[in-house]
C-alpha cells in the first residue's frame, strides 16, 4: 500500500479527554507499507520496553492494510499493542468496514493513550471528533452495547469497534469486536482496550 501524500494520524490522550491531528510525512508511511508494519514503527517509537501492557502508559493503534490474493479484496484491521498474554509486541488482524471509513477521512492510524478517569466511548461524525461518556453501556455484552449506542446517538447507520466484559475485566485474551461477529482475537488486544477505560470507537458512516 503505497501513499501519495502526507497521512493523518489521531493521537487521543484518554487521561486528559484531549483528541490531537497528527501529520505523518509520506516517506515514513512508504517505508512501512502496511498496518502490520506501520503498528509496529509505532509501539517502537512511543513505548518504552519495560511498560507494563495494562498501564496508562501502553498504547493501543488501530490502522489498516489491504488484502492481497483474496477473491473478495477489503481491507484488514489491524491493532497493535503491548500485548498483556507475552508481555511483548502483538498485533491482531481482521476483515472489518472500518478502514474505509477511516480511508475516506484520511486517517491511517488512531492512537490511544493514557486511561479515562471513566468509563468513554470515542465518537466520530463526519471531521468531528468526540470522547463520550460510557457508563451506561460499560458492562454490557457487545451486542447490547451497541444497540444502546445506536439508541443514544439517534443513528443506525454506525460502524462500531468495541470490547465486552472480558476486555474491561482485562482478561488476558478477551477480543474487540468489530461488524458484529469479527473479533480481533489475538494478543489480548481487547484487554488494554478494558485498561483504558476504553469500550468503543463508533464512526457514523457517510452517504
Amino acid at each position: 500500500m503505497k501513499f501519495n501524500s502526507d497521512v493523518k494520524i489521531l493521537d487521543i490522550d484518554l487521561s486528559n479527554e484531549t483528541i490531537e491531528e497528527r501529520i505523518l510525512p509520506q516517506e515514513i508511511t512508504n517505508l512501512y507499507p502496511d498496518g502490520t508494519a506501520f503498528g509496529l514503527y509505532l509501539l517502537l517509537q512511543e513505548v518504552d520496553q519495560d511498560v507494563n501492557p495494562l498501564a496508562p502508559a501502553n498504547i493501543l493503534i488501530f490502522t489498516y492494510m489491504e488484502s492481497v490474493g483474496s477473491k473478495k479484496p477489503g481491507d484488514y484491521l489491524v491493532i497493535t499493542t503491548k500485548s498483556p498474554l507475552n508481555n511483548s509486541i502483538g498485533d491482531s488482524k481482521v476483515m472489518s468496514a472500518l478502514p474505509n471509513l477511516l480511508r475516506i477521512r484520511d486517517i491511517y492510524a488512531i492512537i490511544f493513550r493514557g486511561k479515562a478517569k471513566n468509563p468513554v466511548y470515542l465518537y466520530m461524525e463526519g471531521e468531528n471528533y468526540s470522547i463520550r461518556g460510557a457508563q451506561a453501556i460499560w458492562g454490557r455484552v457487545s451486542d447490547e452495547a451497541a444497540r444502546i449506542i445506536k439508541k443514544e446517538v439517534k443513528e443506525d447507520a454506525l460502524e462500531i469497534a468495541l470490547i465486552g466484559p472480558a476486555g474491561e475485566n482485562m482478561v488476558k485474551y478477551s477480543c474487540i469486536i468489530s461488524m458484529t461477529n469479527r473479533a480481533s482475537g489475538r494478543s489480548g488486544t481487547g484487554a488494554v482496550m478494558g485498561s483504558k477505560n476504553l469500550k468503543a470507537i463508533v464512526i457514523k458512516k457517510s452517504k
